[in-house]
């Protein structure tokens, strides 16, 4: 279930990125301004999370008479640039490899659409090789270069895109669902399915609409907002509180209520005191609109070519 969920997370990124995007008139100021207004969004909260790991797992070995290791300096210094899975450190929370691999996947797609805005054939040969990218690894045709590098999840984030651009440019749906075909009859893997299943019902929620209009509960949209706070630190207050409420004689599934409970609590409170600020501050950040390029055929490519 777990891993179910970090291939929804990198589709989703993938089709969220696409759209943060979708109105840029990318050159370098506008990449500099991105990484650094993603930066300023995603570190504090990350960082914050970091420090909580720690101090439960400094309470945990106490609380439990067992040795506590800490990380060492090298190691810490990598988790801070999300290279820690790249240089072999163990990971200090679980979920943290997931990062890694998000804001490679961020770079190359900025990076790609940075070059595609110089022309049509820049255009094609930037696509082309995203795409290449994910058949090559996707289908397993090519193992992965080395630990920690982006290429053999890349196909799971790439879908994403595809679906958010498939809405306006039939191109874009085409290539998806060819993609999707042949990563399902090549690498089926549970990873892959759930990555494609989740493309194609963003696809067609924006399409049809129903992801401006169904999902505007209020309970849905808590949980959207607090959800990275959530992801981040779920994993050390579920683990404190299973031991807790264990000690104190629970059963299983109170347990696995309050510990939710727990946890969306604490991620409410680092939303709050942490994520928050963090966003208004990017948000500080203005990125300059334009004339998008979103595929090698599109008008604007042609047009500047």
């Amino acid at each position: 279930m777990g891993d179910d969920g970090v291939a929804i997370f990198f589709a989703l990124s993938g089709f969220v990125i696409a759209h943060s995007v979708c109105s840029a008139q990318i050159d370098l100021r506008f990449t500099g301004l991105f990484a650094l207004r993603r930066a300023i969004r995603l570190d504090p909260p990350y960082w914050f999370s970091i420090c909580v790991a720690l101090i439960f797992g400094y309470l945990s070995a106490t609380v439990k008479s067992e040795s506590f290791f800490a990380p060492s300096a090298g190691q810490v210094l990598a988790h801070l640039f999300y290279v820690q899975t790249i240089l072999g450190y163990r990971q200090i929370n679980i979920v943290y490899w997931t990062l890694c691999y998000e804001v490679q996947f961020y770079l190359m797609f900025v990076f790609a659409m940075l070059l595609a805005q110089r022309g049509v054939y820049y255009s094609i040969v930037s696509y082309g090789v995203l795409l290449l990218i994910a058949v090559l690894w996707g289908t397993g045709t090519v193992p992965n270069v080395h630990q920690g590098l982006f290429f053999d999840l890349w196909h799971c984030f790439l879908v994403g895109v595809l679906a958010y651009w498939a809405r306006e440019h039939r191109a874009a749906l085409a290539v998806l669902v060819a993609l999707a075909l042949l990563l399902l009859a090549t690498n089926p893997s549970d990873f892959t399915v759930v990555s494609i299943a989740t493309a194609l019902i963003l696809w067609l929620s924006r399409a049809t609409g129903f992801i401006y209009r169904g999902l505007s509960f209020r309970a849905l949209l808590f949980l959207g907002s607090i959800s990275y706070s959530l992801y981040l630190i779920h994993n050390p207050i579920l683990g404190a509180s299973f031991f807790v409420l264990k000690a104190l004689g629970a059963k299983e599934g109170v347990s696995l209520a309050l510990s939710v409970a727990a946890c969306i609590v604490a991620a409410w409170l680092m939303w709050y005191m942490v994520e928050r600020p963090s966003m208004s501050l990017a948000h500080k950040i203005k990125l300059r609109k334009g004339s998008p390029v979103v595929g090698p055929l599109s008008e604007a490519s042609v047009s500047s070519a």
